[in-house]
């Protein structure tokens, strides 16, 4: 009886300290919030019910209480709410830019400095801020150039400044002009035996490294580092970017199995890294034996049977801790081993849902930031056209009222006409000037995802030499193709100014790539009839897609030997607004009896949603061949309907 008591006593107080600690939590992340929002009335309600009394108890305190002379707690709850997913970061960054003020003294602020050199560092990193980043580097230059340079703080500073143009060197491949700041920053770090700078230097090294495409030096670079971070009292922020790039440098080139084994050990036994391992550990097991002893220490520690249960249990720890982005590589890595072990039925499905998956973060960010971004400069644009047009009105009628003026007051008109027309002049000139750069930047997204779209097809052809099964090969191939569809389209955006498509132009190119993908004695003409059609990129991109997947069936299965094949592409537009697009061979057709919108092919199954997604028809019939005829709506129709 007495044992149950005890065993009661304990459960019950390590219950109710649970249940606290999780309270004190919320508490704290309320406060937090309230203080970024500048509801300071609401901060101090929330820190009235905190009970803890530690450090960071006083550091909140401090900060609602606006007590900016204590700039060290300030950093502190910088770096504690920039760290936390609870926070998002662009209230972080506003109460920076008004709590946080540059200091009047000549002497270095070193909590100042690394306050707002993290604030460039997080939004260099979102093509949507790159530009305030910049803004923010170089206000923060100034104030260093204010200061005495010969200090040896000043001289470090200087060196972490270089590391906004080291990053957009590697953005631009100008790899060169970062190698050689890359060297000057190590040099400093190691003259004044500065680890935590020679650690940020190796780090970007290691993307340098990345670029030129060396691989060796990148995994010593990654060790130099990992030996470093073991030197300092706390790690720094590039140990756990380290860790996993050293992870999967090793993994890819192999024979670092026991590298390998320590270095995921370190990730899973964090618990604010766990989360992070279960992909590498999917990846690993790529690469690994399903009976050997290392798979088996890896179920044992997931306490699964096998790799099916593995793939559930990391889906399920995983899905409450990761955002859509590296939740994406769960589904990815799982793929990859589930294909490499024979589980082609499962692993199909983790493809799918990493397809779904990447295909809802990039559609409805990228593309939907894209598009907010160019609506938002037209707007802007059109605004400045109406407030140019209305102050031009505005001088006609004072210069029409002044006619009967006596020459003194038309002289006085004069001089104001002429600062104004000086003053819109800047104002145009800047307003260019910023268009310009957005067109840039733009153009760089678009010839990024390019760049990633090739990135992935050439991941594919790497993969699909390994693959044996003819059906998972063809499967790959398919996969690539449609890939090689959509980097077309981005790669046609990046090289013209007004954002659309010269779909002619795009088909020619289409048709000759997948014409050389399928070379055999088979005698193929294909013609394209087309007007100047020009499309947005919602429109061309599923209408490319389209085109991909009735030419590539064509070639597979619609060709007769001893004949010349006529393939016919005409895309025109009528006189509703509607385009139509008529593809036909003289080849052999669909089987009978087949129904285009019940068909369980792959191909046609896409041709049927993505005609649905351009508010289409689709139709077939066999007349010499197969005749497949397809309306859709650009963009603006679609809108208009909506």
């Amino acid at each position: 009886m007495n044992k149950i008591k005890c065993f009661l006593f304990l459960f019950f107080s390590v219950f109710f300290f649970q249940v606290n600690a999780q309270t004190e939590k919320s508490n704290i992340e309320k406060v937090e919030q309230y203080i970024l929002q500048q509801q300071k009335d609401s901060a101090k309600v929330y820190f009235s019910k905190i009970k803890d009394n530690s450090d960071y108890t006083s550091i909140l305190n401090d900060v609602i209480n606006g007590n900016i002379s204590k700039i060290s707690s300030y950093r502190v709850f910088i770096d504690s709410v920039s760290n936390s997913q609870f926070h998002q970061y662009n209230l972080v960054s506003n109460f920076i830019d008004n709590s946080i003020k540059q200091p009047a003294s000549n002497v270095f602020n070193e909590d100042y400095f690394y306050i707002k050199l993290n604030q460039i560092s997080v939004l260099r990193d979102d093509a949507k801020t790159i530009d305030q980043s910049s803004k923010i580097n170089e206000e923060l230059e100034k104030y260093v150039q204010n200061l005495n340079q010969s200090k040896q703080e000043v001289i470090i500073a200087n060196a972490y400044l270089d590391f906004h143009d080291i990053v957009l060197f590697l953005i631009q491949n100008k790899n060169e002009e970062a190698k050689a700041l890359l060297d000057n920053n190590l040099s400093v770090a190691k003259k004044f035996n500065d680890k935590p700078l020679q650690i940020a230097s190796l780090y970007y090294s290691c993307n340098y490294y990345m670029n030129v495409q060396n691989l060796q030096e990148y995994i010593n670079t990654c060790e130099s580092i990992l030996k470093l971070e073991e030197k300092l009292p706390q790690h720094s922020q590039y140990y756990r970017g380290t860790l996993m790039n050293t992870i999967d440098a090793y993994v890819y080139k192999g024979g670092y199995e026991n590298e390998v084994d320590t270095l995921l050990l370190k990730l899973y036994s964090n618990p604010k890294t766990r989360e992070d391992s279960y992909a590498f550990y999917a990846k690993y097991l790529k690469y690994l034996s399903l009976e050997s002893e290392r798979v088996n220490k890896i179920f044992n520690q997931f306490e699964v049977n096998n790799i099916l249960e593995f793939g559930e249990k990391i889906k399920v720890l995983a899905k409450p801790k990761l955002n859509a982005n590296d939740y994406y590589y769960i589904y990815y890595d799982m793929g990859e081993a589930l294909e490499q072990h024979g589980y082609l039925k499962e692993a199909l499905e983790y493809q799918r849902d990493a397809v779904v998956l990447n295909k809802q973060i990039y559609s409805e960010d990228l593309s939907k930031a894209l598009a907010n971004f160019q609506t938002q400069q037209a707007v802007k644009e059109k605004e400045l056209e109406l407030e140019f047009a209305e102050k031009k009105l505005q001088l006609y009628i004072v210069i029409a009222s002044l006619i009967g003026l006596a020459l003194f007051f038309t002289a006085l008109f004069l001089i104001k006409n002429k600062k104004q027309t000086k003053q819109l002049d800047k104002q145009n000139k800047q307003i260019n000037e910023a268009l310009n750069e957005n067109k840039l930047l733009v153009k760089e997204i678009h010839h990024r995802v390019k760049n990633n779209f090739q990135m992935v097809s050439s991941l594919l052809d790497l993969q699909t030499r390994d693959i044996e099964d003819a059906k998972a090969k063809e499967l790959a191939k398919e996969g690539q193709n449609r890939i090689k569809s959509m980097a077309l389209i981005h790669q046609k955006l990046y090289q013209k100014e007004d954002g659309l498509i010269d779909f002619s132009d795009y088909l020619k190119i289409l048709v000759n790539q997948i014409q050389s993908l399928f070379k055999d004695d088979k005698d193929v003409e294909v013609n394209i009839k087309t007007e100047a059609l020009n499309l947005d990129v919602d429109t061309a991109l599923p209408l490319g897609l389209i085109v991909n997947e009735l030419l590539t069936n064509t070639f597979k299965y619609g060709l007769i030997e001893d004949k010349k094949n006529i393939i016919n592409i005409e895309v025109d537009k009528e006189e509703n607004g509607i385009y139509k697009m008529v593809f036909s061979d003289n080849g052999r057709g669909l089987s009978k009896g087949v129904d285009i919108k019940k068909s369980k092919s792959l191909g046609l199954k896409l041709i049927s949603r993505l005609t649905r997604q351009l508010q289409g028809t689709l139709s077939y019939k066999y007349e010499n061949g197969a005749v497949f005829t397809l309306t859709f709506k650009d963009l603006f129709m679609r809108k208009q309907i909506r």
